[in-house]
C-alpha cells in the first residue's frame, strides 16, 4: 500500500492523510482503536481498520474471551 494516503476518524473528527505505516503505527501504539473507521481513495466507504485485510494482517490477534494482557 505504499503511496496510498489514508484518512481515519478519531474523536468524531476526520484526520489524515497519513501513509500506511503511520496508520498501522497509530493502531499498534493504541492511539487509535483497531475498529477505528478508515478510508483511502479506491475504497467504496469508510470501514473499521480491523476489517481491511492489509491492515488486519499487521495487527495482533484478539485475546481469547476472559483473558487480559
Amino acid at each position: 500500500m505504499a503511496g496510498t494516503l489514508w484518512f481515519y476518524v478519531k474523536d468524531d473528527k476526520r484526520l489524515g492523510p497519513v501513509d500506511f505505516e503511520q496508520l498501522v503505527g497509530l493502531l499498534l501504539g493504541g492511539q487509535l482503536p483497531q475498529g477505528a473507521l478508515v478510508w483511502h481513495q479506491g475504497l467504496r466507504e469508510w470501514s473499521p481498520a480491523d476489517r481491511i485485510p492489509e491492515i488486519a494482517e499487521q495487527l495482533p490477534p484478539p485475546l481469547p474471551p476472559g483473558k487480559s494482557p
